[in-house]
């Protein structure tokens, strides 16, 4: 009948809200973080925001990165609590803040370069 379909219509719409504010999916962040450590600087260049970031004990990069943020880069932030990832914006991010920077390809230099995959504020 209408009224059952606007029923499963309405149904699937709160559905789709809900899923707004789950947690994000950490598909693409199953490996190791390429450089994990303070932000450096911050600036505006013509392909995007770029972030130095210094590397932590536990990156996988000594020089650490300069890293692009481009229209495809995921950012994210790593609750506290309980590690849970949940979206976060470009602007969130400080000089000082710890960040995860996760990266497919990179330039080789020190440091080195790339556009992160995804970025995650800690």
């Amino acid at each position: 009948s209408r009224t059952a379909s606007h029923v499963v219509q309405l149904l699937a719409a709160f559905g789709l809200l809900a899923g707004c504010s789950e947690p994000v999916g950490i598909t693409p962040l199953t490996r190791t973080p390429f450089v994990q450590g303070p932000v450096v600087s911050i600036t505006a260049g013509r392909a995007g925001s770029v972030l130095l970031v210094h590397a932590g004990p536990t990156s996988r990069e000594p020089c650490g990165i300069a890293a692009t943020v481009g229209p495809r880069t995921r950012v994210l932030r790593r609750s506290t609590t309980d590690g849970v990832l949940r979206r976060a914006d470009l602007r969130d991010i400080r000089v000082g803040d710890t960040v995860e920077v996760y990266v497919d390809q990179v330039a080789e230099s020190c440091p080195t370069q790339g556009t992160p995959t995804a970025l995650v504020l800690r």
